[in-house]
């Protein structure tokens, strides 16, 4: 696994299983709403866009 791949997939996965966690939590108290998914995404998403963040579809096997 080359690197670039490895810190593609270390990154995602924490921002998945972050929003897993609280999104869980927010189920569990009957909060879960569509601008949290919104909200937590797209601030995400545009980091990826310009290159801040890996882009995810570095992480799957070529």
């Amino acid at each position: 696994m080359n690197e670039q791949r490895q810190r593609a997939l270390g990154v995602w996965s924490m921002l998945v299983v972050a929003f897993l966690v609280v999104g869980g939590v927010l189920a569990a108290r009957n909060a879960f709403d569509p601008a949290f998914v919104a909200l937590y995404w797209s601030p995400i998403a545009g980091a990826a866009l310009v290159g801040i963040l890996p882009r995810p579809w570095e992480a799957l096997p070529a």
